[in-house]
Parts: structure tokens; sequence; C-alpha cells
């Protein structure tokens, strides 16, 4: 996915192509858009507007559209086409970050019968189907079945990309959550380790999804004591997402949480109260 400023500036691109596309008349100056190009059009326009949604974490919105896509793509596809599963993916992951997780489970398993049916049992859009499935069970707390599922997904990533590829760490992480939310430490600890130092190499320490992880390690040994290594994680993280991000990005303004609430735990009351004072007033 592409970075929240980028998709920021392309937000403008996309409703005026969703726009073009649902005129009935050729705006002056615009490229003529008839036929399955201008449904085209309106469905990719869509997509583009619920990625600008998920990145700024306004799933409701995502939700619609992607609703409204997958209608528009199931009037012209078949059942189990491709098309049809890719656009469903999409709504059930915007199920799952709205908290209808039964909903979600139920998408993502048609998908999943879809791509194997489309790609094969073994192929790379089946094993992102799985790790989906995986982080809707780790929201139901079904933790033993989330895990299961990841396992597969890392060996087959393993097996189809190798040990160090990003898609193999990117799981990696996910089951450092996982093993945290288990209760799982140690496990945690691991996991998240290895990711970052993959990730590290192929995106570069000024990545978001650096940062993420880092955060997420950071958090780890904090609940172990770990405080001072703890706030340094913190503090690395922090650095990136104001740089990528922005000051008042959801990830940012909740690293800026995080630090206040280390600072305090360290018992440096002037260090929270900076922190505080970035933080957004909750409208």
């Amino acid at each position: 996915m592409q970075r929240k400023a980028d998709l920021k500036g392309l937000k403008p691109l996309a409703e005026e192509m969703l726009s073009i596309a649902r005129s009935p008349v050729k705006p002056p100056g615009k490229p003529e858009a008839t036929g399955l190009d201008r449904r085209t059009q309106e469905t990719n326009a869509m997509s583009l507007l619920a990625s600008v949604a998920l990145e700024e974490e306004d799933y409701k919105t995502m939700e619609a559209l992607d609703r409204e896509r997958l209608a528009k793509i199931r009037a012209r596809f078949s059942a189990q086409s491709a098309e049809v599963g890719a656009a469903l993916n999409d709504l059930a992951t915007a199920q799952m970050y709205n908290g209808d997780l039964a909903g979600a489970e139920a998408s993502y398993k048609e998908v999943l019968a879809i791509d194997i049916a489309t790609f094969g049992e073994d192929h790379p859009e089946a094993a992102s189907v799985r790790e989906n499935l995986s982080n809707v069970y780790f929201r139901q707390g079904r933790y033993d079945e989330s895990l299961r599922a990841l396992d597969e997904v890392l060996a087959a990533r393993r097996k189809a990309l190798g040990s160090d590829s990003e898609a193999a760490a990117r799981t990696q992480a996910n089951m450092g959550t996982v093993y945290k939310k288990a209760g799982k430490l140690e496990d945690s600890d691991r996991s998240y380790r290895a990711a970052l130092a993959v990730l590290t190499a192929k995106l570069g320490p000024d990545s978001p999804d650096v940062a993420a992880v880092t955060a997420n390690l950071a958090d780890n040994l904090r609940l172990q004591g770990n405080l001072d290594e703890a706030n340094s994680l913190l503090r690395s993280a922090l650095e990136v997402r104001v740089k990528a991000l922005g000051e008042t990005h959801p990830a940012t303004q909740r690293n800026l949480k995080a630090l206040a609430d280390l600072a305090t735990a360290r018992g440096k009351k002037d260090e929270a109260a900076g922190y505080t004072a970035r933080l957004v007033p909750a409208k």
C-alpha cells in the first residue's frame, strides 16, 4: 500500500475519476470513459478512495466503498472469479476493522475457497488470506488457531520466497503480536526481533512498518520491566513516525501516549508532560 502522503495526494484525482465515470455525459476537456472502461474506472477509483480511508483509519467509509464496489464487480464477473475474490477480500478487511468479526471470517473463508480454486492451495494469494483469517481469530481471542494459521503461512512463504523475505518477516511480526496477547512474551520477543532484523534490511530504518514492529517490541520490554530499552525503542519509532506520517497521525499519537506513560513509570514527570503536551485533544 502507498504511504499516507501519496494517498492523500491522489485522493482528489480518485474523486475526479469517480465523478467522470458516473457522469452521464463526458465533461469538457476530459477523456471519454464508456462501456467496460467506464465501469473499470469507477471501481478503480472506489478502490483507491477505500485505501485512503484505511490509511486514515476511517473504517466506516472504507467498508461502504468496498461493499458498493463488490456489488458492482459481482454484477460483472462470475462468483468464483479472481476479481470477485480480490474485492471480497477488501470488504472482509473493512468488516474486521469495524468489529464485524463473524462477517469478516465468513468473507475471508469465501475468498480462500476462490483463491484455492483459482490459483492453487500453495499460492501466495491463498497464504495472504490465511494470514487475514489468523487476524480474525486473534481478534476473537482464538490464539491457538491464529498461531496455527500463521505457522502454515510462514512455512509457505519461506518455501516460496526464502526465509529472509519481507513477506515472511511480516508474518513473524504478526506471530509476535499473537504470542504477546497469549502471554508468551519470550516467544513474542524472538518473533519481533527476527522480523525487525529482516524488515530493517529490506525497507530501511526509516520505514513506518519498521517503526510499528519497533514499538511493539518496546511494549513487550515494558511488560517485562526493561523500561530503559523500551524507552529507547519507542523514541526511535516516534522519530520515524513524525517524519513519515506527521505529528497528528493516529500511530504517532499512540506512540506519544506510550512514551508519556513510560516516562511516568520511570519517574520522569517533566518528560511525560512534554509528550502529553503533543497529544491532540480528543474530540
